[in-house]
């Protein structure tokens, strides 16, 4: 009979120690979840402002290229306006 109760407390404390270790596993998985969930949040939020910059930088060129062609038109205009003198 004592046999058969120190068997059944080390079966209750093998039992209480994996609870313990699949208590800590999931402690460890909800914390990658959520660093995961953090990190993929400003991840898009980096994404979104990238994509605002070169949509700045596309307009930003375009303006510089209107720029540029007003500029050789105006440079062809006085070369004209030079040679008429």
């Amino acid at each position: 009979m004592r046999a058969f109760f120190t068997q059944r407390l080390d079966n209750n404390e093998e039992l209480h120690a994996q609870l313990e270790r699949a208590k800590s596993d999931m402690a460890a998985a909800q914390k990658a979840i959520s660093d995961r969930e953090r990190l993929l949040k400003e991840t898009k939020k980096e994404n979104e402002v990238a994509k605002a910059k070169a949509r700045r930088m596309g307009e930003e060129k375009k303006v510089a290229e209107t720029k540029c062609k007003y500029v050789e038109r105006e440079k062809y205009q006085l070369r004209k306006e030079l040679e008429e003198l």
